[in-house]
Parts: C-alpha cells; sequence; structure tokens
C-alpha cells in the first residue's frame, strides 16, 4: 500500500478518518505531476489530534470535566497546526498517515530513540518531506488512568526528545531549513521548563521565609515590567489557542509535573541518558481513591513554605511602601493555589464504571415490553452501558418496567433491550429523563459502539466560564469532604 496508518492501540478511528485524510496526498500527487522535478512536492506525513473520549487526569481528578479541555488539546490543534507553516510537524506516532516513499526514503521507522516517532518525522521532513497537520480530531482514545502514569509518559516524552535532538545533531542536520531547526529547537527547549518552574517557585520563597534577596528592583519596576507581561501572557496564551487553554491551567499543568520531571530532565542535560521504554499503562480499572504521602511531600514542602512565606510577608508589610511584598504575596498566593491543585491530582478520584460518557441528542423511540405502548424522546446522555432519554409526554412507565430502545443517527442505528432504573421528572411533571440500564444488545453492539465512538468526543473542546483560583480551589475542597 503507498500510504500507512499509524494508531495507538486504545485509538478508535472515525468513519471518514481516511476520506478526511488520504485527499491531502492524492492533491499533493496530481499537483506535483506537472512541476519540474526540483518543485515537486512530495507529502510525507499527515498528522490529525490526539483527541480523547475520556476526561484526562487533570480534569477528572480536579473535577473539571465540563469545564476544561484535554491537556494536549492545545499542542494538536493548535500548535501543530501552526508548524504546519513551518514544514515542522512533530509526528506523534498515532493518527497519523505517512506516505510509504516517505518510509523508504529514510530506511524505515527510526528505533534509536524512545521517541520514535518524533525522531521519524523529523527525518523525513530533513530528506525534503512536506509535513501537514490537521484541526479536526479523527479518531479518539484513552488518557492515562493515574497520575503515577501520566508523570511516567512525560518523562519518557522529554527525555526522548532531548536526547533524540543530540542523537540526530538537530542544528547540524542537512536538509533542515534555519525555520525547521528553530521549530523543532522549541520544542526541545519545552522540555527544560521543569528547571524554569522550581525557579519561579523558589524565588520568591527565598526572600520570603529566608529574607534573602533575589534580585533588587522597586515596585514601580514591577509594575512597568511584571504586570504588562502577567497580563498579555494570560490574553495572548488564550487568544492563540483559541481558549484551550490560559495561565491558570498552564501553571497547574507545570507545577504538576516539575517534581519528577527536574531530576530526569537534568540527567538528559548531561548526557546521562535512557533506552528503556516505559510502556503507559491505560487499561480499564476501578480506581479506588488513594492517596501516596510520599508522592506528596515535595508539595507539601513547597505548599507549607509558601504559606510561612505569605504570613511574613503579610506581617512585615507597611502600606504603600511595600506594594512590592503585595505583589509578592499575590505570586505566593498563586504557586501555593498550583501546588494544592497538585496535591489534589496526587490525592485523586475514585473512577466509574463507564469511561465513556456521550451527551448528546439523538433520536430515540422507547416501548414498553409489558403493553407495547410506544414513546418519541431524545438520548441525553449514553455509556456503554446506560442511557438517559428525555420524554416530552412518558405515560405510565415507573422503575423496574422493561423496556426496547431504538437508537438513530445519521450513518446508524441501534436495538437494545433494558430496564428502567430512575426517573427524574421535570418541573412540570409532564416530562421526564428516564435512566435506562441495557441489558441486551441484541444484534446491534457494533452499531451502538458507532453512535457512543463514532464523533468528537462530546468533552469540552475549549475553556468555559473560569471563576477563578479561589472557586476552583474551594469546589474541590468540598466535592473531597462530600464524598
Amino acid at each position: 500500500a503507498p500510504y500507512i496508518v499509524t494508531l495507538d492501540a486504545d485509538m478508535l478511528v472515525k468513519s471518514d478518518f481516511l476520506i478526511k485524510t488520504i485527499p491531502y496526498f492524492i492533491d499533493a500527487k496530481k499537483k506535483s505531476e506537472s512541476l519540474p522535478e526540483s518543485q515537486k512536492i512530495g507529502l510525507g506525513l499527515l498528522q490529525t489530534p490526539q483527541c480523547f473520549y475520556e476526561p484526562d487526569i487533570f480534569q477528572y481528578a480536579l473535577y473539571s470535566e465540563k469545564n476544561a479541555p484535554n491537556e494536549q488539546d492545545f499542542f494538536y490543534r493548535t500548535i501543530e497546526v501552526a508548524k504546519t507553516s513551518t514544514n515542522s510537524v512533530i509526528y506523534g506516532g498515532s493518527n497519523t498517515v505517512i506516505a510509504r516513499e516517505a518510509l523508504e526514503a529514510i530506511g524505515g521507522f527510526y528505533t534509536e530513540s524512545i521517541t520514535e516517532d518524533f525522531a521519524t518525522g523529523l527525518l523525513i521532513e530533513s530528506n525534503g518531506f512536506v509535513s501537514l497537520a490537521l484541526p479536526e480530531p479523527l479518531a479518539s482514545g484513552k488518557t492515562p488512568d493515574t497520575f503515577k502514569e501520566h508523570i511516567k509518559q512525560r518523562i519518557r516524552w522529554g527525555r526522548g526528545v532531548i536526547s533524540t535532538a543530540r542523537q540526530l545533531r538537530l542544528f547540524r542536520r542537512k536538509g533542515l531549513s534555519l525555520a525547521q531547526r528553530l521549530s523543532y529547537w522549541s520544542s526541545v527547549v519545552y522540555w527544560y521548563s521543569p528547571i524554569k518552574n522550581m525557579i519561579y517557585i523558589v524565588s520568591p520563597l527565598v526572600f520570603a521565609v529566608f529574607a534573602i534577596p533575589v534580585f533588587k528592583c522597586s515596585w514601580m519596576d514591577l509594575l512597568i515590567f511584571w504586570l504588562p507581561m502577567f497580563i498579555m501572557q494570560d490574553v495572548c496564551l488564550r487568544a492563540y489557542s483559541n481558549n484551550a487553554v490560559s495561565l491558570k491551567w498552564s501553571g497547574i499543568y507545570e507545577t504538576s509535573v516539575m517534581p519528577y520531571l527536574l531530576i530526569p530532565i537534568v540527567k538528559e542535560f548531561f548526557g546521562i541518558t535512557t533506552k528503556k521504554f516505559a510502556v503507559t499503562d491505560k487499561s480499564a480499572k476501578k480506581i479506588k481513591r488513594g492517596s501516596d504521602v510520599k508522592s506528596m511531600v515535595p508539595y507539601i514542602v513547597l505548599l507549607a513554605l509558601s504559606i510561612v512565606g505569605i504570613i511574613r510577608c503579610i506581617a512585615i508589610a507597611k502600606g504603600l511602601q511595600s506594594l512590592s511584598l503585595i505583589i509578592l504575596i499575590f505570586w505566593l498566593i498563586r504557586n501555593s493555589y498550583y501546588l494544592a491543585m497538585s496535591l489534589f491530582l496526587e490525592d485523586g478520584r475514585d473512577s466509574e464504571a463507564d469511561d465513556i460518557h456521550v451527551i448528546d441528542a439523538e433520536p430515540a423511540v422507547m416501548k414498553k415490553k409489558k403493553d407495547g405502548c410506544t414513546f418519541d424522546g431524545i438520548t441525553t446522555f449514553l455509556t456503554e452501558h446506560s442511557v438517559k432519554i428525555f420524554l416530552d409526554e412518558a405515560g405510565n412507565i415507573k422503575i423496574g418496567d422493561m423496556v426496547d430502545l431504538c437508537i438513530e443517527t445519521m450513518t446508524t442505528s441501534a436495538d437494545l433491550g433494558g430496564v428502567i432504573t430512575g426517573i427524574t421528572p421535570s418541573r412540570t411533571g409532564v416530562s421526564a429523563v428516564y435512566s435506562v440500564e441495557i441489558l441486551d444488545l441484541k444484534e446491534s453492539e457494533l452499531e451502538y459502539q458507532q453512535i457512543l465512538f463514532d464523533r468528537v468526543p462530546t468533552l469540552p473542546q475549549s475553556l468555559n466560564r473560569d471563576y477563578g483560583i479561589i472557586t476552583h480551589f474551594l469546589r474541590n475542597i468540598a466535592h473531597r469532604i462530600l464524598r
């Protein structure tokens, strides 16, 4: 075959995946037919977003699955697409189409790195092939089940990218333009962010707790240089990410991984590399909330020092002369919030039996087995084992009634058998939402799987209204106390 699709084992492909990707290769080949050899376009790699049908660890553990998109959305749907302009799209390993001629030109997949996808994409582009990234999700899969697995995944990515750049001599490699080198170098530099984040957390603590000045400046200097930067950083991040990430969420992401990525990244910087490929465990399992106090120690220590620093700064602050201390207190509070969220991530949250939750309105017909009465309605919520259906005028349906369901979409329909397990009436009492436990998939198992998975996941695709760090913090505290 002239084209190869690579997918992670947990990825489920939409039915239009090939229809939405292969035409780009055909178009490039047709346009090249009339061009001289030196100007021919060879599309070697097409990357589509890695999308996920279940909440990631940040969405789920921080009770934000209705407010925040997946942590990787910003990279795959914004940064990757932007990298198309410099022909430096990073091959993410999954949901990708590769031209066989491009693979043969580099001798096949690069296997000397734990991030073989990153290396293979770089080699394809340095051999004169064009890469392209699409923003439309065409496949979705699972995320790591625990924060520990998330950390293991990011350590592999970070060390692999840094070592690959060294192995393939990024700045001396023939076939790469200056724009490509700089674009790839920015991807390498990103993985050194744990060092930056450690400095951002420790610097205010050194002065606030131990009274050791880190740098000297007046409050006016801070207002002129720091405040505009701080405001514009958040504005630009939201604008250029299409509201997929904010300064708050970026801080949570980076602070939470900092204590565990710091040493591996420093090791990799000094050439102490690893060739062991640590597979990310994404097995479906029900996880009970369990606090690993040992893993929490870095956050607890830094959080305790931040609280001490805040108290000391408040004690010595005196009016406008201490405006710089007020800014320092603000920075300590933000750092404390990031550290508290990291503790909540480690604390975790009990997982539910169903990984997939689809919030969608699809036409449905419910039929009571007892008397044969049928009712037209729409679905409101679907999982692998249950369905919720809104009926405008339901009649006499009770909990325990056996029913048949027919759910229709534009591409398929599924006939199911189940039992009523819950009824949520509307305020008027005429309409209601009926919970149906699926007992029999009949001959529609594949059709029902298609209804669930042949779609862009119904999790948030952008940040919903953000009520700030205080509300977010209190909501997490409340959930942990009440459950």
